[in-house]
């Protein structure tokens, strides 16, 4: 079903005198006059992009059959293309501020493609929009690129100066409006203003505002990256390093990418007015899971930030097994108890204290005592000991769980390494739990290594000096 008249009017609508200022005037005034000041956000251009390609990726996946309006900016034509290849298109809506054809291919007989000339101002060169209209789904993504001058001094400070404002919406009043403004900016003026059909929507601001709120957190993510990778150079960082730190910013960027892309996936298919009950209720958990698992990687990551930031005091204090073991066993007796695992620890009464910090000690013993639970079944056992040796306090963490292959071993230390659970499932964790341990260790002068046979268990030990 179109859900817009297609139909060109022949009659020339007498313009505005408003538009006698045309040349003052951008299609951000439109969208600076909703009512939802609070969903424009500042972004990159790699953030905008990821966002344009992951709704490309869901149109086609699913099949969406849309009217599709575009003023692209140039990264997005290759997904323009890939979609009118491979989805369902009605109608596109070509718009751009110069003479010539259309970026794309206009053989293809699959649909109809109407070339729209917007009036050459200096504000709608750099805006670009995308809107998206069928039954299922309608969604507008607005961008408007910033110039350098009018950025905040901390985004000016990035490798990247280039920054957009982001506007997003699902809610067909706003994206009639907006659409009908376009027409408004076209040379001839010639087409009808777009009435589209209501979908029924689910919370479709709350939902709007989770994804955005997404969005805020992976701009943050970015710049915070940029500042550590930045003051590293000034330090003095070797060219090896800053090759691992690039290699991991752009591994992390990757991870994150597949909750933020599953998550807006979620909303998109809540706002279909024919889900019933139970589909509703499995895209909520997916929304869930996909929140879970960000906030895991947000969690990793923050922690291996604050790395960078400890204090060289903290590397010479001291720690007591004996105070901190038996606490943290007690925080976990309830969850083993629920899983069925048996929990214990022993350590002798004399045991001396070791050369970390208190805070890092809990740190270690808490990543490694939740990678024991999360690899045991039902039925298994896990069980920490501490003991001294002539070199120093050595802490076994011993499970009876699935274990791990020989060829793993090696790369459980690994950032973003994720095993197998107990139904063999990949992982769902950060994969930044023993990254963050040996981290921690390599501080405070310890050492760990792991012995494992899969299908009985795994063996931890961790070696710290004496105080």
């Amino acid at each position: 079903m179109c859900l817009i008249n297609h139909s060109i009017v022949k009659i020339k609508i007498k313009l505005s005198p408003l538009l006698n200022k045309i040349s003052k005037m951008s299609l951000y005034q439109i969208v600076a006059g909703f009512d939802s000041l609070e969903q424009i956000l500042s972004v990159s251009p790699t953030t905008l992009e990821g966002l344009v390609s992951s709704l490309i990726d869901l149109l086609i996946e699913e099949q969406i059959e849309t009217t599709v309006w575009v003023k692209p900016a140039t990264s997005w034509v290759q997904d323009i293309e890939r979609y009118q290849n491979l989805g369902k298109v009605n109608q596109i809506y070509w718009c751009q501020t110069f003479e010539g054809n259309p970026l794309i291919s206009t053989k293809s007989a699959k649909y109809s493609l109407v070339s729209l000339k917007l009036l050459a101002t200096r504000d709608l060169e750099r805006e670009f929009f995308l809107a998206i209209i069928s039954e299922e789904l309608s969604l507008l993504i607005f961008a408007q690129q910033q110039p350098v001058s009018t950025m905040p001094n901390k985004l000016a400070r990035r490798n990247s100066l280039v920054q957009l404002k982001l506007f997003c919406t699902v809610e067909i009043s706003l994206i009639e409006k907006f659409l009908t403004g376009v027409i408004q900016f076209t040379e001839n003026n010639l087409l009808e203003p777009p009435s589209l059909a209501v979908i029924d929507s689910f919370n479709s601001t709350l939902l709007l505002k989770l994804l955005l709120k997404q969005i805020t957190q992976t701009e943050n993510i970015a710049l915070e990256s940029s500042v550590s990778t930045t003051n590293k150079r000034q330090a003095g960082s070797t060219a090896q390093s800053l090759v691992f730190q690039k290699e991991f910013i752009d591994q992390f960027s990757r991870e994150l990418r597949p909750p933020l892309t599953n998550m807006k996936t979620a909303i998109c298919l809540l706002e279909s007015k024919y889900l019933k009950v139970s589909q509703r209720q499995r895209y909520l958990e997916l929304l869930h899971r996909e929140w879970e698992r960000q906030n895991c990687l947000l969690t990793g990551l923050l922690e291996l930030v604050q790395l960078d930031h400890l204090s060289s005091q903290q590397q010479y204090q001291s720690a007591d097994i004996k105070n901190i073991l038996p606490g943290i066993i007690g925080t976990y007796l309830p969850i083993a108890q629920e899983q069925n695992i048996q929990l214990g620890y022993r350590f002798p009464h004399d045991l001396p204290s070791v050369s970390c910090s208190p805070l890092w000690l809990k740190q270690i013993i808490l990543n490694l005592l939740n990678n024991n639970l999360k690899f045991t079944p039902s039925g298994g056992k896990v069980f920490v000991e501490a003991y001294q040796t002539q070199t120093g306090v050595e802490m076994s963490f011993i499970d009876t769980g699935i274990g791990i292959n020989t060829s793993e071993l090696s790369k459980i230390f690994d950032s973003f390494y994720r095993g197998r659970n107990p139904q063999g499932e990949e992982n769902k964790g950060a994969g930044l739990g023993l990254t963050v341990v040996k981290q921690l260790l390599e501080r405070c002068d310890g050492s760990i290594n792991v012995s494992s046979q899969v299908n009985k268990g795994s063996v931890f030990k961790v070696l710290f000096k004496l105080a």
